[in-house]
């Protein structure tokens, strides 16, 4: 038993890290490979302080289901089309990969009792608490999926819709870009803004029904980069130019709704030098009286863009946090502790800024309370 558990784990864990390394192409990509390997460390890690319980086979055989959940997202992405009738199995990652992050805390905080207290390093009744907090916010994000928030921000009259992080990949499929583009279809808005990552590793060759689906939007659509598109840059451009839909990159577009003049500007994602690219292109801009709607992907630019260059600001990125309190009417995260732009609007003087949670719902990184949104904004 002991020797079957450990072959399996190790097959398992391979092949998962392998998988999230070689899908990537960049060092962000990369890293997801370390968390990867953190996710699926925590069920080899219970085996070594359970392994003598009276229930060991048992357990044995539900710490090889959780690594075969986590293993299976990853069979499915390299397929590298959708997953269709296998859905069920991205389904079931991501309750493997939300018992994983929120065991590891629970764990943590057991081994430092059990030290102290001199009890045994096997968390026992305490690993209930993962899986209560697993199942219930992972459930509730496919609960709440596509939540429709509604803000004021203004009397021009004018609504304004965001998506954002909509990450096609296999498990984002088709039919979940037409049902995005019906809703916001229903909302009749004059406008819609994409704050990037449109696509991710493992659709970078194979997203046309991102662009299908963005095309059946009726109204307007502008959208500026993520660092998911970056590998495609020129051809995702290409591709939405030739279905009349604007990727702004450090650069704008005058326009008017409604007899009220708009700029809106789109800049790039940069992971290094952010600040001074950013703030280059902002001081180049013309001077302007039009309403300043800025499409900044990462709301980390935040920190040094003001209100003399952007009026609102609409960013993507951080996924509402990740691990957030949503599910327990708390519109915040975890990430907002350590000073990150999880969710919600911020403002500094008179610049505004929403930082959406994002538009998949199954994938990595999985969502643990905390759903996917549209926003409508009326300006």
């Amino acid at each position: 038993m002991n020797l079957l558990f450990w072959i399996l784990a190790g097959v398992l864990w391979l092949f998962t890290v392998f998988c999230a390394y070689t899908g990537g192409r960049s060092v962000n990509d990369h890293v997801v490979a370390i968390f990867i390997t953190l996710c699926v460390a925590i069920y080899p890690a219970l085996w070594i302080g359970g392994q003598q319980q009276a229930f060991a086979e048992i357990l044995c055989g539900v710490l090889v289901l959780g690594m075969m959940g986590i293993a299976g997202l990853f069979a499915l992405l390299i397929r590298r089309r959708e997953a269709g009738w296998f859905m069920p199995i991205a389904y079931v990652s991501q309750y493997c990969y939300s018992f994983s992050i929120w065991g590891w805390p629970v764990v943590a905080l057991w081994m430092v009792y059990a030290y102290f207290a001199g009890e045994s390093l096997w968390p026992g009744h305490w690993l209930w608490i993962p899986v209560i907090l697993s199942l219930w916010s992972t459930t509730w994000t496919y609960l709440k999926i596509e939540e429709v928030m509604h803000f004021r921000k203004g009397t021009k009259g004018i609504r304004l819709v965001q998506v954002s992080d909509i990450h096609v990949s296999p498990t984002m499929q088709r039919k979940d870009m037409i049902q995005l583009a019906e809703k916001i279809n229903a909302l009749e808005p004059d406008i819609v803004v994409n704050t990037g990552d449109m696509v991710m590793p493992f659709s970078e060759e194979n997203h046309d029904y991102l662009i299908e689906g963005l095309s059946l939007i009726k109204s307007p659509v502008y959208c500026c980069m993520g660092n998911h598109d970056l590998p495609i840059q020129d051809t995702l451009r290409q591709k939405l130019a030739d279905n009349g839909i604007p990727l702004l990159i450090d650069e704008f577009v005058d326009i008017s709704i409604k007899e009220v003049p708009l700029r809106i500007i789109g800049l790039q994602f940069h992971w290094r030098a952010a600040r001074e690219k950013s703030l280059s292109v902002l001081e180049k801009f013309p001077a302007t009286d039009a309403l300043r709607i800025g499409l900044v992907h990462d709301p980390r630019y935040f920190h040094w863009i003001e209100d003399k260059f952007i009026d609102v600001m609409f960013c993507g990125h951080t996924h509402g946090g990740q691990l957030g309190f949503n599910m327990f009417g708390i519109h915040s995260s975890i990430l907002r502790w350590v000073g990150v732009f999880d969710q919600g609007w911020f403002q500094k003087d008179k610049l505004h800024m929403y930082v959406h949670r994002g538009n998949w719902h199954t994938g990595l990184p999985p969502r643990m309370g905390i759903s996917s949104e549209i926003t409508v904004v009326e300006l």
